[in-house]
């Protein structure tokens, strides 16, 4: 939504794919509205300023639409800094042509030649725009009461193009209210994440991103994953190989966290098991597996398991998605359980003043000193910042006023402050670092607008490059590989869901510059979309209460503590599991035993060996050399015993 909470006359959220876009254009209602079907109409939108950027520098945005029937309009948008509201002024123009549109005498070239000479102003920044527009709650003369747009923009320099699409509503006449509830349901239901600004101020922050690679559009995230299986085999094989075995592990450790009889402290360790598990493939796997669907070597190659490299890859791939949804869905069960035991896990909004202040004070000062935000720029100069692995971290586009262009940041969350914060004053509930981050980041940017920050987590590969001939020993090279593997190439890039697409676009390029920094060509082409909590191995710590029931009951040793171990065994068999079983007291406590026990304290003396001296004197009167054929070493003496003598 517009920042203006008492009144919103319109709204506008980014819509994470074009699937997304028509599930909502062509849906028969959303949240109760009645809406006529969509209608499709095509414009361009130039963005128009004088070379040096007078107009925007000035919070001034002029835009020339250019509609394919002819509608032309020429708009002026006037904010003064600091201010998020504004003048804005439309006039109908007769020409298609930008110089002639600017020589027309109307209210927009009135306003503008107070401001700057049109004749000077040219095109910055064109949009492309594909839209289907919908109304709504018409009165009884047939006039719409709100309008829905939705929008595949499209931005262009050279042979570089970037797609992003977005929804926009506006109150044409009657109260806000039905657009209230439409931006409650997408908020909820949907978690989209409402936009400040125009489409422009999106589309400038990608094309300055942009890499000058014509094959590439914009990328894609796991949501539109699923479209590429189609192509893939849709059955497992009969015979696994390593990885969907692996996976096929996943699915049982996740069924135990899934099953409701398990104890709610226990699905919540399972959880957390399933992620680091992942984590695991993810860096040991999944870079060999990529590898081998892009080599032409290889990817035609079919294992004993049936599947070439590609097949194989899709398979993964597959698995993964519906493992990952499967986890989303759990931990939202398991918080809904957790809440019955008087456990929350709450969120910034459903806090009190007073813990919102405390909560604020401690953010001011323990965490906000421990934080060091990074610009992700391009510019020459300023190097890339490295995004470490398996670290969370928080993407934040500010800009120094209202008006200005946008910037991106990135800093890592403190390692050394709990994941879970104790909200102040109600016991039982915790709330997420990056939710108290996220909503007071006016300590770190304290003369900037923030526009907004979201949620990620780079995973990098795993491997271990070892370069054995120019090390001096082994153990050298492991030591210099061990050292490089925190820049190796990135896998994996988790998302939050309310992200916006241009963002994780960002990150991506960020990601694939680093990669050519460091002479490498494997890159991730998408971002991993999480419903919900990202990396729940946090859910852990909510363990703060002692109430039966949740946790499994400590199961109790086969081995009585008076009584030796032998003579228990003695009496009948005893089986112990571990690592349920305590080692010390089974295995290490067995072998202590075993060592005091006086008959294998005290080894018995092997009995003396009986020798006929006059059978020896006869061999080795005959022969010397086979009496040591005849003679037996015990424990390296000979006892001679004698006979008759």
């Amino acid at each position: 939504m517009r920042r203006s909470r008492s009144a919103p006359t319109s709204l506008r959220y980014e819509l994470r794919s074009g699937e997304q876009l028509d599930a909502l254009a062509f849906a028969p209602r959303l949240s109760g509205l009645r809406l006529d079907g969509p209608r499709r109409s095509l414009h361009r939108d130039l963005y128009l300023d004088t070379p040096d950027e007078s107009l925007r520098r000035r919070g001034v945005t002029c835009r020339f639409r250019i509609g394919v029937s002819g509608e032309n309009m020429l708009s002026l948008r006037v904010r003064p800094v600091g201010s998020e509201d504004g003048l804005r002024v439309e006039s109908a123009i007769s020409s298609g042509e930008t110089a002639k549109a600017l020589a027309e005498d109307s209210e927009v070239t009135r306003r503008l030649r107070a401001i700057v000479d049109p004749s000077l102003l040219q095109s910055r920044f064109e949009l492309e725009v594909e839209r289907l527009t919908r109304v709504g709650i018409r009165d009884l003369l047939r006039r719409p009461g709100i309008e829905l747009h939705f929008d595949r923009v499209t931005i262009r320099r050279g042979a570089v193009a970037r797609t992003f699409h977005t929804m926009c509503g506006h109150v044409r006449r009657g109260g806000d209210a039905p657009l209230r509830r439409l931006a409650g349901t997408l908020e909820g239901e949907y978690q989209l994440q409402p936009l400040d600004g125009d489409p422009c101020d999106h589309a400038r922050l990608l094309m300055r991103w942009a890499r000058d690679d014509p094959q590439r559009t914009s990328a894609t995230s796991s949501d539109e994953m699923p479209r590429a299986f189609l192509a893939g085999p849709t059955e497992l094989p009969e015979l696994l190989n390593a990885e969907l075995s692996l996976l096929a592990f996943q699915r049982r450790v996740l069924a135990l966290a899934e099953d409701q009889s398990t104890p709610l402290y226990a699905r919540l360790r399972f959880l957390g098991i399933v992620t680091s598990n992942l984590d695991e493939l993810y860096m040991v796997r999944m870079p060999a597996l990529r590898r081998g669907a892009i080599q032409p070597g290889e990817r035609d190659v079919r294992e004993p398991d049936g599947l070439n490299a590609t097949e194989r890859l899709l398979l993964v791939e597959r698995e993964l998605t519906s493992i990952l949804a499967a986890q989303s869905r759990c931990v939202k069960v398991c918080l809904q359980a957790a809440q019955g035991a008087g456990i929350r896990l709450v969120a910034w909004d459903a806090l009190d003043r007073s813990s919102q202040e405390l909560l604020r004070s401690r953010c001011r000062d323990e965490i906000q000193p421990g934080l060091t935000p990074l610009a992700m720029t391009l510019s020459p100069g300023h190097p890339l910042p490295h995004l470490p692995h398996l670290a969370l971290s928080l993407a934040v586009v500010f800009r120094s006023s209202p008006d200005a262009e946008p910037h991106l940041a990135e800093f890592e969350l403190p390692r050394d402050v709990a994941r879970l914060v104790d909200v102040p004053g109600q016991s039982g509930s915790r709330i997420a670092i990056e939710d108290v981050l996220r909503h007071n980041l006016d300590l770190l940017y304290s003369h900037s607008h923030v526009d907004g920050a979201w949620l990620f987590r780079v995973t990098r590969a795993g491997e271990l490059a070892l370069d054995e001939a120019n090390a001096d020993d082994l153990l050298g090279a492991v030591a210099q590989a061990t050292e490089r593997r925190p820049f190796n190439p990135a896998v994996r890039v988790e998302v939050e869901r309310s992200m916006p697409r241009f963002v994780g676009d960002l990150v991506l390029e960020n990601l694939r510059r680093d990669a050519l920094t460091t002479g490498s060509d494997e890159v991730v082409e998408a971002v991993q979309v999480v419903d919900g909590l990202l990396d729940p191995r946090c859910l852990a710590e909510l363990q703060i209460n002692d109430a039966p029931g949740l946790e499994y009951e400590p199961l109790a040793s086969p081995f009585e503590a008076g009584c030796s171990l032998m003579e228990q065994m003695r009496a009948r068999d005893m089986l112990v599991h571990h690592p349920f079983e305590p080692f010390d007291g089974t295995v290490v406590r067995f072998l202590r035993e075993a060592a005091l026990c006086p008959p294998v304290d005290e080894p018995a003396t092997p009995p003396p060996l009986q020798v006929d001296l006059s059978r020896v004197r006869q061999i080795f009167s005959e022969d010397p050399f086979e009496l040591a054929d005849d003679l037996i070493v015990i424990n390296d003496r000979i006892d001679l015993v004698v006979e008759g003598e």
